[in-house]
């Protein structure tokens, strides 16, 4: 087991890599890979914040959540319906 990460850490670059376990060989590795971190950050900022779900008849929604201090984060939600279930899952960000 490897040195503990903490979620901190994960909003950096270098902590970021630390938790993929994967150190650039060259320059231009280091860029990409600060690409793909860069990018990453900009999809999950995007998509905090209400989920705006309009009532569906016949359809029921579960929702899991974890409290993490004055913060509740959304980790997994399903949809039944007639005629099938959808499994979504969250992601815990701060």
């Amino acid at each position: 087991m490897g040195e503990f990460i903490s979620e901190d850490d994960l909003e950096t670059f270098e902590g970021w890599l630390k938790y993929q376990r994967f150190t650039p060989a060259t320059p231009e590795e280091e860029s990409e890979m600060r690409r793909v971190f860069e990018e990453g950050r900009k999809q999950r900022a995007s998509k905090v914040g209400l989920m705006k779900l309009k009532p569906v008849p016949g359809e029921h929604r579960y929702a899991v959540a974890v409290k993490d201090g004055s913060d509740l984060w959304l980790t997994l939600w399903v949809r039944r319906s007639p005629r099938a279930w959808l499994r979504r899952t969250g992601k815990h960000h701060h």
